[in-house]
């Protein structure tokens, strides 16, 4: 039986490379030439300053803050000081704000096609936020942990991956192209 497929992988051999390197290349061109790049800059925060003992006013200030960053005005005023062709709901997709409950911290995460873009609009993000924050609530107990940067190189497509991933499915349609022939010869 180990024979039989030693040798039905000695008479395959060349059609499972073929396959896995037609695979392996078509997916780099893809993901290397026809996908588009997003890139993604990053800013983190800290509330600070509420620590009064409780942490359910923590948690409560830090939930109203990731709204305020979300929020259509803030949106509204990052288009207009950066002169984007975006509308606020086109924002708020290139746009992901979350606050981790076990530690406190707020994320913000801004997406584009350009990097600088990407910077640009976290940057600006990052000040109007702290801005209409200190205008709502009086005080800003906001602390910025990270401040964005342009990123240096995509974030999706994922090269590598998207290869890895063609060659597992070269390897998988091989072993089907076989278990098919193998069957047909044995009837």
């Amino acid at each position: 039986m180990k024979s039989c497929r030693i040798i039905t992988l000695k008479k395959w051999w060349r059609m499972i490379v073929c396959i896995i390197a037609i695979a392996v290349i078509v997916s780099g061109l893809v993901s290397g030439c026809i996908l588009r790049k997003v890139y993604i800059s990053t800013s983190t925060f800290i509330v600070d300053g509420l620590c009064i003992g409780d942490e359910y006013i923590v948690s409560r200030g830090a939930k109203a803050y990731r709204a305020v960053a979300a929020s259509n005005q803030v949106m509204e005023e990052v288009i207009s000081r950066l002169n984007l062709n975006y509308d606020v709901k086109d924002m708020q997709k290139k746009t992901k704000v979350s606050y981790e409950e076990n530690t406190g911290l707020i994320y913000i995460a801004v997406e584009d096609r350009d990097a600088k873009t990407a910077y640009q609009i976290a940057n600006t993000l990052v000040d109007v936020m702290q801005e209409r924050i200190e205008e709502i609530f009086g005080k800003n107990y906001l602390r910025v942990l990270d401040n964005p940067c342009i990123p240096s190189r995509p974030s999706r497509p994922n090269v590598p991956l998207n290869m890895f991933i063609s060659a597992l499915i070269g390897i998988f349609l091989s072993a089907l192209i076989i278990a098919w022939n193998e069957r047909d010869k044995g009837k």
